[in-house]
């Protein structure tokens, strides 16, 4: 289960993903977190995996995602997580990455890379989270 909670001050918004036993597997703050009013409750997103890296890269466009998951993608994300598909943090791959961004995604292209092609990345956004019922 993954929420978000704020403390007693403004800039105290922090993002806990908690795993099946209670214990906390992460806990950050975003960086786009406003310092003038409270943070919203926020949330992960699904993991998405739109294209592959055969071609030109692995593209993880952010208008592509939002095309083919409608309504999933919220306007302005407060962050955004990009990994292999094996799980490894896209940040410690080694690999050059093109763009890594909440306005347009990720992307990684292969002609950018020293050796081989990219790897094959999937990518989640932090959001406010979904009403409940």
């Amino acid at each position: 289960m993954v929420w978000g909670s704020h403390g007693e001050h403004y800039a105290a918004c922090n993002i806990v993903q908690h795993d099946q036993f209670g214990g906390v597997l992460t806990a950050f703050t975003p960086p786009k977190c406003p310092e003038i009013a409270p943070c919203p409750l926020l949330c992960y997103t699904q993991w998405f995996d739109r294209d592959n890296p055969s071609g030109n890269g692995d593209y993880e466009s952010l208008t592509e995602l939002r095309v083919e998951n409608p309504g999933i993608i919220c306007k302005r994300p407060y962050s955004i997580q990009a990994q292999t598909l094996t799980g490894v943090d896209a940040n410690t791959t080694g690999q050059v990455i093109a763009y890594y961004d909440t306005e347009i995604g990720f992307a990684c292209v292969n002609a950018q890379q020293k050796k081989s092609q990219c790897l094959d990345y999937k990518v989640r956004f932090v959001c406010p989270c979904p009403a409940g019922p």
